[in-house]
């Protein structure tokens, strides 16, 4: 993406929230680096240098602003570069993602440019050209804003947040920040917080009709597991052996999602913001998926619900095949009653952790048929829940996700309806559809996969969206 400076400096002038995450203003005059929006007074021109991420602004000397915070800024999509970059660049876009995820930590970029299918030397290139900086500069960058934030925003020790933002040692965080930040990491620490709870805000881009979402989740929610109350999505988590909880709310006035969660899950901090990035698809370029989707009533903004735990989200699919969305709740209810694990949290309506894959592996038919399914429906759950526990399926790799569900589509019960859902909300696939759906049958008044299929063919290839938004029109 080509910087023009002066339109740069006219959009930082304007502090319009719209430019947010476009580029970010190295100023040389104090050697810091801001958001657009940013509340100071805006520099003179000759005075910015204008870059299209914190690392490489970082690269240049500049640390960050302790007045906006760049690591709050949010993501732009992928799509945003689209007409900017060639098909081969856009690996550099999915190593970017892969290493905001965490990804570069404990593993060496040869295992990441091996999964998207192009050489480490390659990859290393193309990246630098495309942003400004090398693989490692980038991920360094993105280890010392996610200690920032969490020096900032929480009272974890320390050493958590170290070994959260992906730092082999405290000794060598405290060492970049002085390298970098001219600080220690001490001053960015203001005031305790509460011990037993984190919070952050998540900023997003366009329009967003988030009433629409939270009551997409609200009406496929697991009792005791998950709840929305008063606008505020809730949920019990496991990672490894802690278990927690987490609430998501958006903000009434400004494009922010306001994410806190039990300190127990703290260590997993990364994981657990970029998972709820893509559950509440804060990234997507909503406005060329509006424009395409534009003919279908009332869908500007609507966007596509992922999930938290994709076993979990499996499991609805398969317990949902031909039954109403208020009766698939009702069993999914009982199998985590039944298989799911008690845990306390700060929300009466929540005590349960949902069953793992090994759990229902092990558990009999006619203890899942008890809980109100078919046992041909039970006998499904149980080869499923098998495949997952010996990662023959594996939601945590996103780009191997047509080989898993190949694998799904095997097993005997799982036809291509779970298979679309499944693509859809576990692998967040834009263009899924599951084209013999009855309500889209009616949304589109057709009556075979073939006629929905045509009739769904201007939507692509964001046909997920698409289904999200008949939905809503039943």
């Amino acid at each position: 993406m080509e910087l023009d400076h002066a339109a740069c400096h006219r959009a930082h002038a304007s502090k319009d929230r719209r430019f947010d995450g476009w580029f970010f203003i190295a100023v040389a005059s104090t050697k810091i680096y801001c958001r657009p929006i940013c509340p100071a007074r805006t520099p003179k021109p000759e005075n910015c240098t204008f870059v299209r991420t914190p690392a490489e602004a970082e690269k240049l000397g500049y640390r960050p602003c302790l007045r906006c915070r760049p690591e709050r800024a949010p993501i732009l999509a992928d799509s945003t570069f689209a007409a900017s970059v060639d098909a081969t660049r856009a690996v550099a876009l999915a190593a970017a993602r892969c290493i905001e995820n965490g990804e570069l930590t404990g593993q060496s970029l040869e295992v990441i440019a091996e999964q998207l299918g192009v050489s480490s030397r390659h990859l290393r290139r193309v990246f630098t050209e495309t942003w400004g900086v090398s693989p490692v500069e980038y991920a360094q960058t993105t280890r010392l804003l996610t200690a920032k934030r969490l020096l900032t925003d929480t009272s974890l020790d320390v050493g958590v947040i170290a070994h959260a933002s992906g730092f082999s040692s405290v000794r060598r965080m405290n060492a970049l920040f002085l390298e970098r930040y001219r600080m220690a990491p001490t001053r960015v620490r203001h005031g305790r917080r509460a011990k037993d709870e984190i919070a952050v805000e998540l900023a997003y881009h366009g329009s967003y009709d988030h009433v629409a979402l939270m009551t997409f989740l609200g009406s496929r929610t697991w009792s005791g597991v998950e709840s929305v109350l008063g606008g505020e999505y809730r949920r019990t988590l496991a990672d490894g052996s802690n278990v927690g909880w987490l609430a998501a709310s958006f903000d009434a006035e400004r494009p922010i999602l306001h994410l806190r969660f039990s300190a127990s899950l703290g260590a997993a901090i990364t994981q657990i913001i970029a998972t709820t990035r893509r559950v509440f698809d804060l990234d997507v370029d909503i406005t060329a998926i509006d424009d395409r989707l534009r003919g279908i009533p009332e869908g500007a903004g609507k966007r596509l619900p992922g999930a938290y735990v994709p076993f979990e989200m499996l499991l609805r699919a398969i317990i949902g095949q031909q039954v109403s969305v208020a009766a698939a709740r009702t069993v999914a209810s009982r199998v985590a009653a039944q298989f799911g694990s008690q845990m306390t949290t700060p929300f009466p309506e929540l005590n349960l952790v949902s069953p793992s894959p090994e759990t229902l592996a092990a558990a009999s038919i006619a203890d899942i048929q008890a809980c109100g399914m078919p046992t041909k429906r039970a006998e499904t759950i149980v080869q499923v829940a098998e495949a997952v526990a010996n990662l023959e399926v594996d939601f945590s790799n996103r780009r191997e996700a047509a080989r898993f569900l190949a694998v799904l589509r095997k097993i005997p019960g799982i036809g291509d309806w779970t298979v679309q859902y499944v693509a859809m909300r576990a692998f967040g696939w834009p263009d899924a559809f599951p084209e013999s759906d009855l309500g889209i049958y009616k949304a589109l008044d057709v009556r075979t996969p073939a006629e929905a299929r045509a009739a769904a063919e201007p939507y692509r290839p964001w046909r997920a969206y698409a289904t999200i938004r008949l939905w809503s029109t039943l």
